[in-house]
């Protein structure tokens, strides 16, 4: 996709969520992890999504995150996960365990990077929501539910 963008794609060659919050900030300081790392900085664009904070969410089902996780996460007011990363209902960023062990992009560098945001199905609206209020992105690919209850909001 980066090629037919006459982009440049970064890769990451890291495990998203190592056990120990030790052994990820080893790997961050691995030479070649540590240069792609530093490389994000230089990303103006992303593409990503984001779910709900729920125990069906994503990170749970690719074991990411536990339903302990999520529940910790919720506890300090986490609604939604952009990029692996937890916000709240305006955006902001929810920290915990996993961003100690957690090897990527953190919420101020999304929120620095020119985002499109792929959303569907009408769960995700309260996330959409809180991802916009805090600025993740400039351009959405969302559903027609979804475009209903934003348009919708947005008059009322």
């Amino acid at each position: 996709m980066a090629r037919r963008l006459s982009a440049q794609c970064i890769n990451l060659n890291a495990p998203a969520v190592c056990s120990d919050a030790g052994l990820a900030a080893q790997l961050r300081a691995e030479p070649i992890i540590a240069q792609q790392l530093d490389r994000r900085l230089d990303c103006n664009k992303a593409i990503h999504s984001l779910s709900p904070c729920t125990f069906d969410t994503h990170v749970v089902q690719f074991n990411l995150a536990t339903e302990a996780d999520i529940s910790d996460y919720r506890a300090k007011g986490a609604l939604g996960i952009i990029a692996g990363r937890f916000i709240d209902t305006e955006g902001a960023p929810v920290l915990g365990d996993l961003d100690r062990r957690m090897i990527g992009a953190d919420q101020q560098i999304l929120r620095g990077m020119e985002g499109l945001l792929v959303v569907p199905g009408r769960p995700k609206l309260e996330a959409i929501r809180a991802a916009l209020r805090g600025g993740y992105a400039d351009h959405v690919v969302i559903d027609t539910a979804l475009a209903e209850e934003l348009a919708r909001e947005r008059a009322g």
